[in-house]
């Protein structure tokens, strides 16, 4: 039996923040480097710059789904869809930035297929998304709040073990 999970809004709207804000910050440092004084015309363009970054990776964030079988899980993300094998689990890879951890569980390089089968993928799209990883891992917190202490989390300690 599967079970489909969407993206978390609170992990949705923390990251589409903070891509909004990097992008702002560099879209400011290059105003101010360019000697642009006119605040109130900045102050503008950037919540409009601003809202129109976070818009979008709500958006695409939102598109994200997992599903959870008894194979494995089957993300669906960038308009890909990835099947992994809890067989193939190697590790889970915590990242640590300041007070912030970000844990990802790590499996052996899946099956990684175009979710339109008639589209397929762009030129040079798989290849992005291997190098970043899409096939291999994915982050569980993404999905649910304390991931450790439901089945996910007893399936990742049997795929460490």
């Amino acid at each position: 039996m599967s079970t489909l999970h969407r993206a978390r809004w609170a992990f949705i709207l923390i990251e589409a923040a903070l891509a909004a804000a990097v992008i702002v910050a560099a879209w400011l440092v290059g105003q101010l480097l360019l000697g642009n004084t006119d605040f109130t015309a900045t102050t503008i363009v950037l919540l409009v710059v601003w809202g129109g970054v976070f818009a979008y990776r709500v958006m695409r964030l939102r598109k994200y789904t997992l599903t959870l079988t008894a194979e494995g899980p089957i993300l669906h993300r960038d308009g890909a869809v990835v099947t992994l094998y809890w067989a193939e689990m190697e590790q889970v890879h915590a990242r640590r930035w300041g007070l912030w951890t970000r844990e990802s569980l790590v499996f052996k390089p899946g099956l990684l297929v175009a979710a339109d089968p008639y589209r397929g993928f762009g030129p040079g799209v798989e290849a992005k998304l291997r190098k970043a990883g899409v096939d291999r891992s994915f982050e569980p917190a993404m999905f649910f709040a304390d991931w450790r202490t439901g089945p996910l989390g007893a399936v990742a300690v049997r795929g460490q073990s």
